[in-house]
């Protein structure tokens, strides 16, 4: 399997230690003009059988992926806005390019929403495709006890928030304190 990430390095380590990862491409686009961008994608997509890309998928006036690949790649969107915190601009599409079948997820910009929408769809779709075990495909649940002074106010969206656990009170569950940041 080889992917391309459009542009973080981060990323590409992430998905090595998860044993997904068996070739990657890095191309960096800072320009934001349509032709520039589908020009890339043309590049990334002959080169790769699923596309990562991180930004250019919420509503502003520069977030070109989804046109792009629907006006020039004739690419379907499976979904384009996910009801989660963070993450919630999260697209998945498919396409056909040069005969082949494409798989295409665009990631939110934010490197911690890129982060958590990386774990949760990408490396189990990966995983699917790489036929592992089911038990192996979806993210490890962890039963937890809530710790902390302060309570934490959540979103109605199901919300993730970044924790650290606590092992050291002889409790039978580990202890999760929020960090209060997303």
């Amino acid at each position: 399997m080889r992917a391309f990430c459009l542009p973080c390095v981060t990323r590409i380590s992430y998905l090595k230690s998860c044993l997904i990862l068996h070739k990657a491409f890095i191309e960096i686009l800072f320009t934001y003009s349509l032709d520039s961008l589908v020009a890339r994608l043309k590049s990334a997509l002959s080169d790769a059988d699923i596309l990562v890309t991180t930004g250019g998928v919420s509503m502003g006036e520069k977030d070109l992926l989804r046109y792009a690949l629907t006006s020039h790649f004739d690419a379907t969107i499976h979904f384009a806005r996910v009801n989660m915190k963070p993450g919630k601009p999260t697209t998945f599409a498919t396409c056909c390019f040069e005969g082949k079948n494409k798989i295409i997820f665009g990631l939110p910009g934010n490197p911690v929403s890129a982060m958590v929408t990386c774990h949760l769809y990408v490396i189990p779709a990966c995983r699917k495709i790489m036929n592992f075990p089911y038990s192996k495909i979806l993210p490890t649940k962890i039963r937890v006890k809530f710790g902390g002074p302060q309570p934490v106010f959540l979103d109605p969206r199901p919300e993730f928030h970044r924790a650290y656990l606590d092992w050291s009170g002889g409790s039978e569950l580990p202890v999760a304190y929020s960090t209060g940041k997303l």
